[in-house]
C-alpha cells in the first residue's frame, strides 16, 4: 500500500526537453508504516506561470479531521525515490493517452485511453468514466492485438463544459482491475 507521484515515460524522445530532462526525473512513492487510520489520498494541481516550476503534489487526509493533541499525532512513513515505484500491483496501470478534434464534430474531442496488464484480463470487463464527477454512459472498450493492453474511449462535448476532470478505471466482476486515471481538460 502506498502513494506517489510516478514518472512512467523514461526515453527523451517522448518529452523532447533537453533543458527539464523529464525522462530523467525520479519517483516518489510514500509507504505508509503502521496504521494511519481510514482516508484519501488527494491529488493537487498548483496553477503556475511556467512549466519551470513543480505544479502537482498529492498527500494523506485522514477522513476525520485532526484535533490538537498533547501527544501528537505520529504517522510513520517511508519514501522511495525511484525510478519504478515498489508498489506492483497487480491492476493495469495507464500507458498512453491520447485527445484530439472528432471528425465528425471538431467542437467535440475525442479521449483514448491505454490500459496495460501483464496477467489476463477478467472476463465481463467494464469501464467507470467520470467527467466533473458525473458517469458518462458511451464509451468503447476494445482489446489491442497484443493481447495485454485495452483500450478505452469516449468523446466529449467541450462546448458544454470549458473545464472538465476526467476519472476512468477499469472493473472486473471481482472490483477494480486498473488504476484510476485522473485527468483535466480545459479549452
Amino acid at each position: 500500500k502506498g502513494f506517489g507521484l510516478t514518472q512512467r515515460r523514461r526515453d527523451f524522445d517522448y518529452y523532447q526537453d533537453a533543458e527539464a530532462r523529464y525522462e530523467q526525473r525520479p519517483s516518489c512513492w510514500v509507504e505508509p508504516v503502521g496504521s494511519w487510520g481510514t482516508g484519501a489520498i488527494i491529488l493537487v494541481e498548483i496553477p503556475v506561470q511556467t512549466e519551470f516550476n513543480d505544479n502537482i503534489v498529492a498527500f494523506w487526509r485522514p477522513q476525520t479531521p485532526l484535533q490538537p493533541s498533547e501527544d501528537g499525532h505520529l504517522f510513520e512513513y517511508r519514501l522511495h525515490w525511484c525510478d519504478i515505484p515498489p508498489d506492483l500491483p497487480p491492476l493495469a496501470r495507464v500507458n498512453a493517452f491520447r485527445s484530439g478534434a472528432d471528425v465528425n464534430d471538431t467542437n467535440k474531442r475525442v479521449m483514448v485511453l491505454d490500459f496495460h496488464k501483464e496477467e489476463a484480463w477478467s472476463e465481463g470487463l467494464t469501464a467507470e468514466v467520470r467527467a466533473n464527477g458525473k458517469p458518462l454512459e458511451r464509451f468503447s472498450l476494445r482489446h489491442l492485438p497484443d493481447g495485454k493492453t485495452i483500450r478505452l474511449s469516449w468523446t466529449f462535448d467541450a462546448r458544454k463544459e470549458p473545464l472538465a476532470e476526467f476519472e476512468a478505471t477499469l472493473f472486473g466482476p471481482e472490483g477494480p482491475e486498473s488504476e484510476s486515471w485522473l485527468y483535466r481538460l480545459t479549452s
